[in-house]
């Protein structure tokens, strides 16, 4: 079986899909949230990369990064993410055979989605996925109320010229939902 190699472009941004095992709710808990979200800050800052964008979500995070110059390795940081949240979470769903063999705690599924942008419209178009995510799936009804994102720093700066910005749903035959690997 051929080995799953992903681009490394330093300086590259790369839109990330890290899901939570089983698709548990863990990010329905404030602290949680604020737990990963600190957990990111500390790894991107070792690693010199960049949170461009981001959202939470209760069962699964979207993010996009800008990797360093001297090294574009987005997998390092997501493990690293993963691990060091991991360590501060405690997790009572049972461990099966295959996930205690690898050291695993049932927080996260193993793998996680990956494009590299390619350019400044694409990365506007995944910003904007980013950010209306919450009201894609129902929970708030302008992505202003949802409180794990990083829509109100975008809409501060000018990015949104209505703070009642809604975000848009794309529908089943949208491109964008395979480039973001729904």
């Amino acid at each position: 079986m051929p080995e799953y190699r992903r681009w490394r472009i330093p300086g590259s941004k790369v839109f990330l899909t890290i899901v939570t095992y089983q698709r548990m709710p863990i990010f329905k808990d404030a602290q949680n949230a604020t737990r990963l979200m600190d957990c990111c800050e500390h790894v991107l800052q070792n690693h010199s990369a960049a949170l461009v964008a981001y959202v939470i979500l209760p069962d699964h995070i979207h993010l996009v990064l800008q990797t360093a110059m001297e090294n574009s390795d987005y997998s390092v940081i997501v493990k690293e993410v993963k691990r060091r949240f991991t360590k501060s979470f405690e997790s009572s769903v049972p461990v099966n055979r295959s996930r205690a063999m690898r050291k695993e705690r049932g927080v996260w599924q193993r793998r996680f989605w990956e494009h590299t942008i390619r350019d400044e419209d694409e990365l506007g178009t995944l910003i904007d996925y980013i950010h209306s995510n919450p009201v894609r799936h129902g929970y708030v009804s302008l992505a202003k109320e949802w409180p794990y994102s990083s829509f109100q720093a975008y809409a501060d700066d000018g990015y949104y010229e209505d703070s009642d910005w809604v975000g848009f749903v794309p529908d089943d035959s949208d491109e964008l939902l395979k480039l973001v690997g729904e």
